[in-house]
């Protein structure tokens, strides 16, 4: 299968995947309860984010916790790819100050690493190494707030990304906080339709960030949309559900870096 057949498949897949892993029904209820615990455990989630940014996702039904945690990590990488592609285009224009395109330059590197991160993160969820998920996602919401800060150590600068800072604070803390309730209940994963897709969930040793992150940075493809209109946070997403795919059976685990 050539790269271009490969990310072909990669794109028409992730539907099915994202359906086999949510179908059912009660999704918006399961979504509305889920935002209510999250934001009564943690000052920093709003529910109102919570639910509007969980159910604009185009899947009709969710039934368990980690349908909503994908749904969640999902749109933090697709906030994270656009972020990129917005500085990106601030950097390209040349319309701002110096100060605040070595900000912008330092936000472009601290959005890079965390999309690495969220993709790590998204392989420890599913191979339930929920401790790790939760360390990554807490370090991306690091890493939105150091941007913010490069802001703010000129008096009277304005924060250019603030917006995306926070949707991605927000996405990454409610993350965080499904990683924990899934971690507290048995695997959900019951439905033997599930494990056809992600069966390989807890082979992922031959996996690395580098590995699936670089590769898709060099040709481009991050912060742009691909032609069925998906987020290339979306193919990042279904990439690593492939390569755990590919790569499943050698009884390994998670190894990370």
């Amino acid at each position: 299968m050539t790269d271009s057949d490969m990310e072909m498949t990669v794109i028409m897949m992730i539907d099915d995947v994202l359906v086999v892993v949510s179908s059912g029904t009660g999704g918006v209820d399961l979504i509305n309860s889920t935002c209510k615990e999250c934001s009564d455990k943690s000052a920093n989630i709003n529910y109102n984010f919570c639910v509007t940014s969980l159910q604009a996702i185009p899947i009709t039904h969710v039934t368990n916790l980690q349908g909503v945690g994908i749904v969640a990590m999902e749109l933090a990488l697709e906030n994270a790819t656009n972020t990129i592609s917005s500085i990106e285009k601030m950097l390209s224009s040349k319309e701002f100050d110096p100060f605040a395109m070595n900000c912008l330059r330092d936000c472009l590197e601290l959005y890079v690493d965390a999309i690495t991160m969220l993709v790590d993160a998204f392989v420890a969820f599913l191979a339930e190494h929920f401790d790790i998920a939760t360390v990554l996602m807490r370090t991306v919401m690091d890493a939105t707030s150091t941007c913010d800060e490069e802001f703010t150590e000129k008096q009277g600068e304005l924060t250019l990304l603030a917006k995306e800072n926070y949707n991605l604070f927000q996405l990454s803390d409610i993350s965080s906080c499904i990683i924990q309730q899934v971690s507290s209940v048995p695997s959900q994963l019951t439905n033997e339709g599930d494990y056809q897709y992600l069966q390989a969930t807890a082979d992922c040793h031959d996996l690395s960030r580098h590995e699936l992150v670089e590769p898709l940075i060099k040709q481009g493809s991050v912060g742009e949309k691909n032609v069925k209109g998906k987020s290339e946070g979306s193919v990042v997403v279904m990439a690593v559900v492939m390569r755990m795919m590919h790569y499943g059976g050698g009884g390994g685990g998670w190894e990370g870096e």
